[in-house]
C-alpha cells in the first residue's frame, strides 16, 4: 500500500510541477518513458494512462486480468503476441476484451 500511494505522489509531483503531461496531446514517447521512470510505476500503469489519459489508440496492457481472462490466458507475454494483429489499435480491442466479459 505504501507503495500505491508513493507512486501516486511521485506522479502528482511531476504533473503538477510540469514534468509530465497527461492529455492527448502530450508527446508520447517522452511521456511514456517519464512514467516508467516512476518509482512504482510499471507497465501495467503506464499502458492505462496511455490509453486513458493520452487517448493512445495503440496502448495494450497485457497483463490486465480482464484482457487475460477475455483471451483465456494467463501469460501475458501470448496477450501481447496475440495482439498484434490489432495494432495500431489495440485500446480499441481491449475495451472490447472487457466489454465481452460483461456480455458473457
Amino acid at each position: 500500500m505504501r507503495q500505491r500511494v508513493g507512486a501516486l505522489q511521485a506522479l502528482a509531483r511531476e504533473v503538477e510541477d510540469g514534468r509530465i503531461a497527461l492529455h492527448r496531446g502530450a508527446p508520447l514517447q517522452a511521456t511514456l518513458d517519464a512514467l516508467r521512470a516512476l518509482p512504482g510505476i510499471g507497465a501495467w500503469t503506464v499502458q492505462l494512462i496511455a490509453m486513458r489519459a493520452l487517448a493512445w489508440p495503440d496502448a495494450f496492457p497485457a497483463s490486465d486480468i480482464g484482457v487475460l481472462n477475455a483471451l483465456g490466458t494467463r501469460d501475458a507475454t501470448a496477450a501481447n503476441a496475440m495482439s498484434q494483429a490489432w495494432r495500431p489499435w489495440r485500446s480499441y480491442a481491449v475495451m472490447r476484451l472487457w466489454q465481452s466479459l460483461e456480455t458473457t
